[in-house]
């Protein structure tokens, strides 16, 4: 919305001392972008869930696209083109989805897992199910999990997982081999079969669109005399969080529906949130 105070005033206070501040909002007037120097619009439309789904996806898109004007990435811009694309994809899986919720449904807390760039997919989904399934969630990077947090693991518990093809892929393996030897219940969004087979419950994405024709084959096979595919592998990683966190959003839409809750409007919130 642009219209969390305590955000406002950090941009506020941070251009008055001569940063460059930038505000990432949906809202054309907002008070974020009247305090921030830049502003990039989402253009999403109107939001209105209170939950917010696509204005986090376009965020994600504003924030690749920055990245790739700020660095001249030429290759990243062409792969933000397969956005459509691949959320088009992932759509495919909401079948998938509306099986697995009900499996859940009398889930009351889980654990949330994403490496790297899907840390930021593993926290929306931990939020979306808490806004909306009121089930206690708890985000954490895989390569933080085992550190502490995995003694939180226990015979059932629900730990989901964004595992795709990539450079985390080994580490994806062998944290879900742990997770099924201490009694974990997985569930699994993922295009590798390897990872779905220690899976309890998965959700199979095939994005074969995925930046710029790099196949789910192809992810994690990168050699280093091949810069090409190197790239190609880099870009479907980084762009791979805005297909990766529809069924996580879908997720909890049915399993609020299972539960009997209005995922639209969740208890105790409202739309715009001012916190000082």
């Amino acid at each position: 919305s642009g219209e969390s105070t305590d955000i406002v005033e950090v941009v506020a206070r941070s251009r008055e001392a001569g940063a460059l501040t930038v505000g990432i909002t949906n809202q054309e007037g907002s008070q974020l972008s009247t305090a921030a120097q830049h502003t990039l619009l989402c253009h999403a439309g109107p939001e209105r869930s209170v939950a917010a789904t696509k204005t986090y996806t376009t965020t994600c898109a504003v924030l690749a696209l920055l990245s790739a004007f700020l660095s001249g990435g030429e290759p990243l811009r062409d792969g933000i083109e397969s956005i459509p694309d691949l959320v088009a994809a992932a759509l495919k899986c909401e079948e998938q989805v509306v099986r697995v919720a009900e499996r859940y449904v009398h889930a009351r807390d889980c654990v949330v897992l994403g490496r790297v760039f899907q840390y930021s997919t593993a926290r929306e989904t931990a939020l979306k199910l808490e806004e909306t399934c009121y089930v206690v969630s708890t985000p954490f990077s895989t390569a933080d999990f085992k550190h502490g947090p995995a003694a939180l693991v226990d015979r059932g518990l629900p730990v989901i997982v964004f595992a795709p093809p990539g450079r985390t892929s080994a580490d994806s393996l062998e944290l879900l081999q742990w997770l099924r030897e201490n009694g974990a219940d997985c569930l699994v969004v993922t295009e590798d079969e390897r990872v779905q087979e220690l899976a309890t419950t998965s959700i199979r994405l095939e994005l074969h669109a995925l930046a710029t024709g790099v196949t789910p084959a192809t992810l994690g096979t990168g050699g280093r005399n091949d810069p090409a595919k190197d790239v190609r592998a880099s870009l479907a990683e980084l762009l791979a969080p805005i297909p990766y966190i529809i069924p996580g959003q879908l997720f909890a839409n049915y399993l609020a529906l299972y539960k009997g809750l209005n995922p639209d409007q969740p208890r105790s919130l409202t739309k715009i949130t001012r916190t000082r």
